[in-house]
């Protein structure tokens, strides 16, 4: 379903489907039996990702 979201744009704003993907990538490599670089790598692109995502978001 988020894959979805993210893959279609499902009319969310950008920066929320980027952070949404990026959590995605971020659960799909922990989930999975990947190397420990891979899984490092999909932290590093999560933590990256969510700041970005957050810093730039609108304020509610």
């Amino acid at each position: 379903m988020v894959r979805l979201a993210v893959e279609t744009g499902a009319g969310l704003p950008k920066r929320v489907a980027l952070c949404i993907g990026a959590i995605d990538v971020h659960a799909e490599a922990r989930a999975s039996n990947e190397s420990a670089s891979v899984r490092r790598r999909a932290s590093l692109v999560f933590m990256i990702s969510s700041i970005w995502g957050f810093a730039n978001a609108p304020p509610i």
